[in-house]
């Protein structure tokens, strides 16, 4: 019993549509500019935030600005005033009708300690 050519040519295709892509998306010195502040160290802080869309074009939930509000997020949840020694990694999740986007913050809580000098 021979199988049609368009079985297995359908299940790559399909096969295509399906991935996972983990991009570290940049490394940073810090949140904010520290020019002659000091600072109180807190310890290491990690927040990630997710966005999911259908056909990969329309989004289910709204997130404006995914980096933005993940460094938000890392910074609320230390209680720190920002964040040192950021590291941001984004990952793709496809799927054939449902795409999910993921942007991962770490980096180390400070809390500023006084003026400027």
């Amino acid at each position: 019993m021979k199988l049609p050519v368009k079985i297995p040519l359908a299940g790559i295709v399909l096969l295509g549509l399906l991935g996972c892509v983990r991009v570290p998306a940049s490394v940073s010195a810090a949140s904010t500019p520290l020019e002659g502040r000091p600072y109180q160290v807190l310890g290491p802080v990690t927040a990630t935030t997710r966005q999911s869309f259908i056909l990969g074009l329309i989004p289910v939930q709204s997130e404006p600005e995914r980096l933005a509000e993940t460094i938000a997020a890392a910074t609320r949840k230390a209680n720190a005033d920002a964040l040192i020694d950021l590291t941001v990694e984004t990952m793709t999740r496809n799927y054939v009708l449902w795409a999910t986007y993921t942007t991962e913050v770490r980096g180390t809580a400070i809390r500023f300690t006084g003026a400027k000098t």
